[in-house]
């Protein structure tokens, strides 16, 4: 191979995103830079996944499981809290399917390091398609809904949220393991050419595993919205939709917020300058609420008090959805 060069490293760039990327990721945009040897870069979210396995019809609502008192500090604080990597129950996650990557030279001794350093720079919220046969399903009540006592959310995100927040379907098993392999040989065909790949292809190939989970959560059919902030090790972020919390577990975890629409105010406190808020505002993803969606297991008392107090909630903060319960044959009442 030649050396690289600054002469030569368009043309290399360019045959990296034609001959790797774009195989598999037909709209997919990587946005390059060489400096001394060193390739880096990331992926652009705008339409990544179009035309594949992960690819969601963005016009389609979402849902979201939750209980009543997540419910109530979601509507309260005007934001959905999307959880960092290294906080979720499932240790495999970004796991799942790694032993094909470290087959690939170069790239097996950066894999754990990778991983762990991802973990607190990767937010994700796990939905669902918002389609009646998700919304009645009684195993997402039982483990999700607080087994039928909780709240179920649909909403759509706003328009600007293309180019923000990366959203694809899970895969499970063995169509991830496929994807996978398939990847692995259109980079191992381009470094045995080319003698180089991106230092961030690393990074990128880890941070598509967040879309891949073991095969025993299939029945979850999981939409997930996934964002990335890096940081550098043991720092905080220091990013205005990204805080700290404690856990159940009393552990400090950093959470990454999806507003809700009309929830401006959030954004005060992290300034007090209002053209510097309604910037950030219009330009990051938002939530809107469509309907609340409560469980068949509420007692008729509970449905309608609940039904009352999400009502008043709303007329507090001028949300704009509807509250409706699951009925006991798991149909969805009309609007109370």
């Amino acid at each position: 191979m030649d050396e690289v060069t600054l002469s030569n490293e368009e043309e290399l760039m360019e045959r990296f995103n034609k001959q790797v990327l774009k195989q598999k990721f037909t709209h997919a945009h990587f946005f390059n830079s060489y400096f001394f040897g060193n390739w880096g870069g990331h992926l652009g979210y705008k339409d990544l996944f179009k035309d594949t396995s992960f690819d969601v019809d963005k016009t389609q609502l979402l849902c979201h499981f939750t209980s009543l008192q997540g419910l109530t500090t979601i509507l309260r604080n005007g934001f959905v809290r999307m959880s960092e990597f290294s906080y979720l129950s499932d240790n495999n996650e970004m796991y799942v399917g790694t032993d094909i990557l470290k087959d690939i030279e170069t790239v097996s001794n950066l894999i754990p390091k990778k991983i762990k350093q991802l973990k607190e720079c990767c937010f994700e919220l796990s939905t669902m398609l918002s389609t009646e046969k998700n919304i009645i399903d009684p195993f997402m009540w039982y483990e999700y809904g607080k087994n039928g006592m909780g709240a179920v959310i649909e909403f759509e995100l706003s328009p600007c949220s293309a180019n923000q927040i990366l959203l694809g379907k899970v895969l499970y098993g063995k169509d991830g393991y496929e994807f996978l392999d398939e990847i692995k040989e259109l980079v191992e065909e381009f470094k045995k050419e080319h003698g180089i790949i991106p230092n961030s292809m690393v990074t990128c190939l880890i941070e598509l595993l967040a879309f891949l989970k073991l095969e025993k959560y299939r029945p979850e059919n999981e939409i997930r919205l996934f964002v990335r902030r890096d940081k550098e090790p043991h720092e905080s972020h220091n990013y205005p939709f990204i805080y700290q919390d404690i856990t159940p577990n009393n552990e400090v975890k950093h959470f990454f917020k999806l507003l809700l629409d009309g929830r401006k105010d959030v954004l005060s406190i992290s300034s007090s300058n209002p053209t510097e808020v309604d910037e950030w505002y219009f330009a990051y993803p938002r939530i809107i609420i469509k309907r609340i969606i409560l469980g068949n297991c509420l007692s008729p008392e509970q449905k309608v008090n609940a039904i009352a107090f999400f009502n008043a909630i709303k007329e507090k903060y001028k949300y704009n959805y509807s509250v409706h319960f699951v009925v006991a044959d798991y149909t969805i009442s009309p609007p109370s």
